[in-house]
């Protein structure tokens, strides 16, 4: 199926530019993977990039910027690559920008955190405040309304959920900013797994929703 809900243009601009967090960049990738529309669109952003970088007068790097820069590339690659990924096949993960943070997925640590989700952490920055996690949500499965302190990105890897901004399924991409209240459902006849990433902790709505923090670390 292909997907039909997609990242904007500042965030596929971000993405190419390396600005994103590790964990944002991740979910990017990921839909970018299961998108060929995508794919095409970051490889005309990347040639915008290279024509912009040439009209540029060139300055003197600081003394220790060469140090720095070989210091970062000992790091190794993160999500944020600029690459532009192969499409991803049989099933959510092989192909995919995920494998390399998953091993072994017969082996994932699902930790429950109600009746009818369960999730994996993937990757956490900054003090655990921004991370990308891996949801598996029963069918017919209640969310609770919340907001965000920050960007919160979707992919859907199977399944299919709803948000106010319709039906999203397998590949589709969904963002939401700090100032955005929301409540996803699963339908009745399926399965939802998605990979999630967010800045800040979540905001839970209503006096049950308050008490979630305090029970669960998301």
């Amino acid at each position: 199926m292909t997907p039909t809900h997609h990242p904007s243009d500042a965030t596929l601009f971000e993405y190419g530019g390396g600005s994103l967090s590790e964990p944002l960049a991740l979910v990017v990738v990921t839909h970018i993977s299961m998108c060929t529309e995508c794919r095409d669109r970051l490889a005309e952003i990347e040639a915008i990039g290279g024509v912009m970088l040439e009209d540029l007068e060139p300055e003197a790097l600081a003394p220790a910027a060469f140090a720095r820069t070989l210091a970062r590339l000992d790091e190794g690659a993160t999500a944020s690559s600029r690459e532009i990924p192969r499409p991803a096949s049989g099933g959510p993960f092989a192909r995919s920008p995920l494998a390399p943070y998953l091993g072994d997925v017969a082996d994932l640590p699902w930790k429950r955190l109600g009746r009818g989700i369960e999730t994996v952490d993937v990757v956490r920055r900054r003090g655990r405040e921004t991370r990308a996690t891996l949801f598996k949500v029963a069918r017919g499965t209640p969310l609770p309304s919340h907001g965000h302190r920050g960007r919160e990105m979707t992919v859907v890897l199977e399944g299919k959920l709803y948000d106010e901004g319709g039906a999203f399924v397998a590949g589709d991409f969904i963002e939401h900013d700090a100032d955005i209240i929301h409540r996803p459902s699963i339908p009745a006849d399926e399965d939802c797994l998605c990979l999630i990433a967010v800045e800040g902790r979540l905001k839970f709505q209503g006096v049950f929703g308050r008490l979630i923090p305090l029970f669960v670390d998301i």
